[in-house]
C-alpha cells in the first residue's frame, strides 16, 4: 500500500508521516516536490541549491517547498511549450544562448565545489 501526502502549502512548516510515525525533514519534503536534493538522484552532480549544504532554516525551506510546483510538472509544461508553441527564431536564439550560459555556469560551480 502506498501513502499519499496532503498538498504542501507555504504556511505549513512541518509535515507528519503516519507511515513512518515521525515528522519529515526539510530534505524529505523537498523530495516530495521532486527536487533532486541528493546528488545520487542527479548523476552525482548537484543540480539545485538544495543539493548542497542548506543555510536556510527548516521553516524557511519548508515554506519554499510549499510555495513550489512539483518539478516534474514544471518539466512537462516546459516540454509542451518548447515543442508545441510556435516561437520567433530570434527569441529562440536568445533563449538558447541564455540556457547554454547558465549550463556552463552550473558546470563551473559544480567543479569549483568538488575542488574545495
Amino acid at each position: 500500500m502506498t501513502e499519499a501526502f496532503a498538498t504542501l502549502i507555504a504556511s505549513v512548516n512541518i509535515l507528519y508521516s503516519s507511515y513512518h510515525r515521525r515528522w519529515l525533514s526539510s530534505r524529505e519534503i523537498l523530495g516530495l516536490q521532486g527536487f533532486p536534493v541528493l546528488t545520487k538522484w542527479s548523476h552525482n552532480t548537484p543540480c539545485c541549491s538544495f543539493a548542497v549544504a542548506m543555510q536556510a532554516s527548516r521553516a524557511s525551506v519548508n515554506r519554499m517547498a510549499g510555495n513550489a510546483m512539483h518539478v516534474t510538472v514544471c518539466g512537462v509544461l516546459w516540454m509542451y511549450v518548447l515543442t508545441q508553441v510556435p516561437m520567433d527564431s530570434h527569441l529562440a536564439k536568445i533563449l538558447w544562448q541564455r540556457f547554454k550560459r547558465m549550463a556552463n555556469k552550473n558546470k563551473r560551480d559544480a567543479k569549483r565545489r568538488r575542488i574545495t
